[in-house]
């Protein structure tokens, strides 16, 4: 969920201002719900924060908070696609990809902190890519609790011996 004064703190430093801001401000105060099951109707639900889902202008207003979160980040490489994203680094060295990928991790949760994001650990994984057979003892924390591993072993031409690639 989008944290709404946020965001709109966001939109002011990309210079979105004046009717512009005052619209978006608007589309996102007072925004209610109710739920239909068959013929029963709940009761009406203010939102807090967030953007409403199907709405043609809440993937923009969530890749606006986003945004900068890269920019955060040293000596690993990101992808965003809409609200899934992926860090990875390649090492030769596991201890070092160790270090880079928690530091990186560490410096993800001191963002999401600042901007009210939570990131659902149920649904983060890390995966070591290696050509290696040999065991590799990995731990990589978030939020202080230590992510899930899912080890593959790949055989590719372009993988030297001992290379390592952590994608999470």
């Amino acid at each position: 969920m989008i944290w709404r004064p946020g965001l709109l703190i966001k939109l002011k430093t990309y210079g979105i201002n004046g009717h512009m801001y005052d619209w978006i401000r608007e589309f996102l105060t007072d925004r209610t719900i109710q739920v239909r099951v068959g013929v029963e109707l709940s009761g009406v639900h203010t939102l807090e924060n967030g953007t409403p889902q199907g709405s043609v202008i809440s993937p923009i207003l969530f890749i606006c908070m986003v945004n900068d979160l890269p920019i955060s980040l040293q000596d690993i490489d990101t992808s965003l696609f809409a609200d899934d994203s992926a860090v990875y680094k390649s090492s030769r060295s596991v201890s070092h990809l160790q270090k880079v990928v928690q530091r990186n991790l560490d410096r993800i949760q001191e963002w999401c902190d600042m901007w009210g994001f939570r990131i659902s650990l149920s649904k983060t994984v890390a995966v070591l890519f290696t050509n290696s057979y040999d065991t590799v003892n990995l731990t990589i924390n978030f939020d202080l609790k230590s992510l899930d591993w899912q080890f593959l072993i790949l055989i590719l031409n372009h993988f030297q011996s001992g290379d390592f690639f952590v994608l999470i």
